[in-house]
């Protein structure tokens, strides 16, 4: 094979790194405090779930999207950025697997 040559790749291995690379992509959809951010990220993240690579990331798209709906904000990052929490967000932070 020539130096400049590639070896070729199966189409499903491509496939394969496309959609890792597309969930990085709509990783700021799901980190995003606007809800219509997170109403992108489950569209997005809903179009992953054919292949087995991203299979399962829309479940963790939808409890993002799940937190901000209720609160309109990530209460696990309140201390972070000097944010009071609510009584709501307190009781909720206190509940296992509240915060990613």
């Amino acid at each position: 094979m020539p130096a400049t040559a590639r070896p070729r790749r199966s189409c499903a291995a491509t496939t394969s790194a496309c959609c890792r690379s597309s969930g990085n992509f709509y990783l700021p959809f799901e980190h995003s405090e606007d809800l219509r951010d997170q109403e992108k990220a489950l569209e997005l993240f809903a179009s992953l779930e054919a292949f087995e690579p991203t299979r399962g990331l829309h479940e963790w798209a939808a409890r993002h999207h799940a937190i901000v709906a209720r609160f309109g904000r990530f209460p696990h990052r309140n201390a972070a950025v000097g944010r009071a929490s609510t009584p709501e967000e307190i009781e909720f932070l206190k509940q296992p697997g509240s915060a990613f």
